[in-house]
């Protein structure tokens, strides 16, 4: 986080010292002396914040078990969230907390708080450590497990008191203070939910950081890190929502999540896993669904990706001809065969050798030495001489006798097609020979 809390009251120490601390016991003889009195006036006169905190270590030295710790803890919280010295701000709230609470709330009574106000100073000490948590890890260090779990106890109480304080509270009248109330109300809250989205994902409850990085992606829907933790959560799920998943790491990318091109590769692979294909071949789908996911906080309803299930239905009925066939037809045909054939091996035998009968049209070579064959396949494309599939070799020599109008038979890797007109297959790590035989059809 990089703005510090706007506390929702007056910190407890300020209305002491407006008149309530020496009339704390005015009826009775106080649990303090002058100078243990003296020396807590001391801690909240100190000029500036370091001051503050000598004077607050220096009483709680003197002092270790005094009732007037239940303003001192509070304020030596708040000196510390000044000085960045968040440990020590979150080691104050956590003594401030382990005191007993019927003692607090009588001092705080002596003091004329009422319970809103005591609930108050209590929610003001939860803001701090929140917020001096969420700086201490901003820098992607893991804090200790007992301090992750403390964390969460406190988001937690944190979100109760929240909806406490805030529920019966009337926002102000004037626009601008209310925008002012709306604008703090939000922000601590979501920084009690990044609290606890935080923890989860580091214990890798994923189904519970899923739920709180919902939380804030729905509040802030275009910030790029909870949309990634989000969609990783999802991911990660004993039982994974791809779809919502899939979605919300694209938006991360969208909105430029670091090291974007690394987490674009990993959308990749994993879309590729749950379709079974080969990621190469999606690298335009993925694409798309990154500039899909910019125009709703969740997939609009309807929307899907082709499954394993479909693709792999497809394959066990695949010859060369229905990959023409539905290639050229396009539309969803045409869009579950691409995902079925593209970076499959076309054209060999059980030896992976070479038997598809094709007619050669044409030999390009490359200055690079790369030898390019178009040829025909079908009968129809062998009578026109319309090439139709262009094949790169892998071995260049191979081709070292051939010439244009020679019937070969060819097998390699289909790795994209040109829609035409002309439509033409591409294959790469092309292997030929020659041969005699007509042109086959499959």
């Amino acid at each position: 986080m990089t703005r510090q809390p706007t506390l929702l009251s007056t910190l407890a120490v300020v209305i002491l010292l407006a008149g309530g601390a020496g009339q704390l016991f005015a009826q009775q003889a106080p649990p303090y002396g002058v100078e243990e009195y003296n020396a807590y006036v001391a801690t909240a006169r100190a000029q500036n914040p370091g001051e503050q905190l000598q004077a607050i270590d220096s009483f709680l030295l003197r002092y270790p078990q005094s009732v007037l710790r239940a303003f001192v803890y509070p304020t030596q919280a708040q000196a510390a969230f000044g000085l960045k010295n968040y440990n020590k701000a979150m080691e104050a709230v956590d003594a401030f907390w382990g005191l007993d609470r019927a003692q607090v709330t009588e001092t705080y009574r002596q003091s004329k708080y009422n319970d809103s106000q005591i609930e108050n100073s209590y929610f003001s000490t939860l803001i701090l450590f929140t917020y001096s948590f969420l700086q201490t890890v901003s820098n992607g260090t893991a804090p200790p497990d007992a301090l992750m779990t403390r964390a969460a106890e406190r988001a937690g109480e944190g979100l109760r008191l929240h909806a406490r304080l805030y529920g019966p509270a009337q926002p102000p009248a004037d626009a601008a203070a209310r925008q002012q109330f709306e604008q703090q109300k939000q922000q601590q809250e979501a920084a009690f939910h990044s609290v606890l989205s935080f923890v989860a994902w580091r214990g890798k409850d994923y189904t519970q950081a899923a739920r709180e990085y919902t939380y804030l992606v729905e509040k802030n829907p275009n910030q790029a890190v909870p949309n990634y933790r989000l969609g990783l959560s999802l991911l990660q799920k004993n039982s994974p929502d791809y779809l919502h998943g899939f979605w919300h790491v694209a938006r991360a990318i969208a909105f430029n999540v670091g090291r974007k091109d690394d987490v674009k590769e990993f959308l990749t692979n994993r879309v590729a896993a749950y379709q079974q294909v080969v990621p190469s071949c999606i690298e335009g789908d993925v694409a798309d669904i990154i500039t899909q996911s910019t125009q709703s906080v969740h997939p609009p309803a309807g929307w899907s990706l082709v499954g394993a299930d479909q693709v792999n239905a497809v394959r066990q009925d695949m010859s060369v001809r229905r990959i023409f066939d539905d290639l050229q037809a396009g539309g969803e045909a045409g869009r579950l065969m691409w995902l079925a054939s593209c970076g499959t091996e076309i054209g060999a035998d059980e030896n992976a050798q070479p038997q598809m009968a094709v007619l050669l049209v044409e030999i390009a070579q490359s200055e690079e030495n790369q030898v390019t064959l178009r040829v025909a396949a079908g009968q129809e494309a062998a009578d026109s001489k319309t090439p139709n599939m262009e094949l790169v070799l892998d071995d260049p020599a191979a081709a070292d006798g051939l010439k244009a109008q020679d019937v070969v038979r060819i097998a390699g890797q289909l790795d994209s097609y040109q829609s035409g007109p002309p439509f033409i297959l591409h294959l790469s790590k092309g292997k030929v020979t020659k041969a005699d035989d007509m042109v086959e059809e499959e």
